[in-house]
């Protein structure tokens, strides 16, 4: 009787297995079936912060303002949205009139603030917050597959770290398409 037990438990984890199996239990990134493609484009922006990267031009950093790189919010959401995509999703990225979905996504809210100031009143630390809202919808048909509003993300920057407003301001979009992603399969 004791050599059974293992063979029984054995059979019922099988039937187990097959049950989910059968009853579409499926894993990885859950997507319409008839969705193979996306065009993402580039995050609108409904606030006046455009470029983390001014507010880091401080003198004094030994080097001038104008050899730091350009950059804006909007493009460096867009691409971390676009590397998140390709990373998780088995979608494939096409230009807009061969997608079978658009992505769209805007910047409502960009909130800076000073946390804590050292005795001359510069700024040692700060947060940052961002508020996005995104739409993925059918391009064919007009049918919303997901959308979010207001997905939020506080993040904090220690300037004797050599954190700064920019860095603060990626890693919350790290998070934010991070989230996006998430919430594209919620809903299937």
């Amino acid at each position: 009787m004791k050599l059974w037990r293992p063979l029984v438990c054995g059979v019922l984890l099988a039937m187990a297995g097959l049950f989910l199996t059968g009853c579409g239990y499926h894993s990885g990134f859950l997507i319409p079936a008839d969705v193979h493609t996306v065009h993402i484009r580039v995050v609108g922006n409904d606030t006046f912060w455009h470029e983390a990267v001014k507010s880091d031009n401080l003198p004094g950093t030994g080097q001038p303002s104008s050899s730091r790189p350009a950059y804006t919010m909007e493009l460096e959401l867009t691409e971390r949205i676009k590397n998140e995509v390709v990373r998780r999703t088995p979608l494939k990225i096409a230009p807009e009139e061969r997608a079978d979905s658009i992505l769209e996504a805007t910047i409502r809210k960009v909130e800076p603030g000073v946390l804590v100031r050292d005795v001359n009143n510069n700024v040692s630390s700060g947060r940052v917050t961002i508020s996005v809202d995104f739409t993925w919808k059918d391009r064919r048909t007009g049918r919303v597959h997901a959308e979010g509003k207001g997905i939020e993300r506080p993040t904090d920057f220690v300037v004797t770290r050599g954190e700064t407003l920019t860095s603060a301001t990626r890693t919350s979009f790290d998070y934010i398409a991070d989230q996006i992603i998430e919430q594209m399969q919620e809903s299937f």
